[in-house]
């Protein structure tokens, strides 16, 4: 999908968009559970999200086509946007599994999703009951307020989604000048910006989660403070992780993005046995344990999605694209770069 749909210049933005569907449900969700939940009980709130989600998935299998060439609802002048930046192949590419697989730089990126996925999921399913059980905070009041969180990450990914495709996010340069003397500048570049921005979304999300092993049943105010600014900093995994994948797997983005979604799934399955394990009587001090090893846990994916990422296309992900259109673009790049040197020369030498 992303291969076909995607005309590769908003390529980030698309993949933020195709994620956005755990906020925008959790908006509808919570909310809608809260409302049957008191006002006809439990049964019905899962007779109505069982009919709801049916009714998407009928409309999903209606609406979906592979490419945009067979939608009857994508018109003429829509699809030559969509494929107007697309190099032609000169064959089917198959996807090279185990040069994937063995790529460090594709593990870096698995297990950012890993890692992420158990902050990610303690927030959006634990703090109902967080602030139920722990907090003793009204089912009605809770359930409105878990709809904050997933608006407030909402803005914050389409935001830096577009951020991704325009701008190296957080792209830092400077220079240092003694004697009027030009005698550094440089940008950090994409790699730079890739472990910033994941440092930002995993040690943010854990350091912001940290607190709430320590509050009170008074600190509703705080744990809504924590809880939000928590799953904000998730947000920044679009450029970070998620941004990386397409650097990386170019033309297979859409298998690496399909085993990171899945080993997703890994927090969603661990993080709810986790809080009954390790906190039966829901008090605060079995809680800090839960959050502790959530913490833990971001901070050494983190280290390793730091230490192995890249920001370079791996030799494999050109898939079908004819080699000789490969090596003129990367002609292209080096002359480019030889180009900036000599310019960078000529100012430092007009500075002397």
């Amino acid at each position: 999908m992303l291969r076909n749909w995607s005309n590769g210049i908003i390529l980030g933005f698309f993949v933020t968009v195709l994620s956005m569907t755990g906020q925008t449900a959790q908006m509808v969700a919570m909310p809608l559970a809260t409302h049957f939940c008191m006002v006809t009980g439990w049964p019905y709130a899962f007779y109505n999200h069982s009919l709801l989600s049916l009714l998407l998935a009928v409309a999903s299998v209606s609406l979906y086509r592979d490419s945009p060439e067979h939608h009857p609802f994508v018109s003429k002048e829509e699809y030559l946007r969509i494929t107007a930046a697309k190099i032609q192949k000169s064959r089917e590419a198959t996807v090279p599994y185990s040069s994937i697989v063995s790529s460090t730089a594709v593990w870096a990126i698995w297990i950012a999703f890993f890692g992420n996925s158990f902050g990610f999921q303690f927030t959006v399913r634990c703090m109902p009951i967080y602030f139920n059980k722990v907090l003793n905070v009204p089912i009605g009041r809770t359930g409105l307020s878990a709809m904050i969180l997933p608006v407030s990450q909402l803005v914050v990914k389409l935001i830096l989604g577009v951020a991704a495709d325009h701008v190296d996010c957080f792209n830092v340069s400077y220079s240092y000048i003694r004697s009027k003397t030009l005698l550094y500048q440089r940008g950090y570049g994409k790699r730079f910006n890739l472990q910033f921005s994941n440092t930002l979304s995993m040690v943010g999300c854990g350091l912001w989660l940290l607190p709430l092993g320590f509050l009170e049943r008074k600190d509703d105010v705080a744990a809504h403070i924590c809880f939000t600014a928590s799953i904000s900093c998730v947000a920044f995994e679009t450029c970070g992780s998620m941004n990386g994948v397409t650097l990386v797997a170019g033309d297979f983005t859409q298998f690496v993005m399909a085993v990171a979604q899945l080993l997703s799934t890994v927090g969603m399955l661990v993080v709810p046995f986790l809080v009954s394990w390790l906190a039966p009587q829901n008090t605060v001090q079995e809680w800090r344990l839960v959050v502790l090893i959530i913490v833990v846990v971001h901070t050494v994916a983190d280290i390793i999605f730091c230490s192995l990422c890249s920001d370079k296309l791996e030799d494999w992900a050109f898939g079908g694209i004819d080699a000789s259109i490969i090596n003129q673009f990367r002609l292209e790049s080096v002359r480019k770069q030889l180009s900036s040197r000599d310019d960078e020369r000529n100012v430092a030498g007009r500075n002397k």
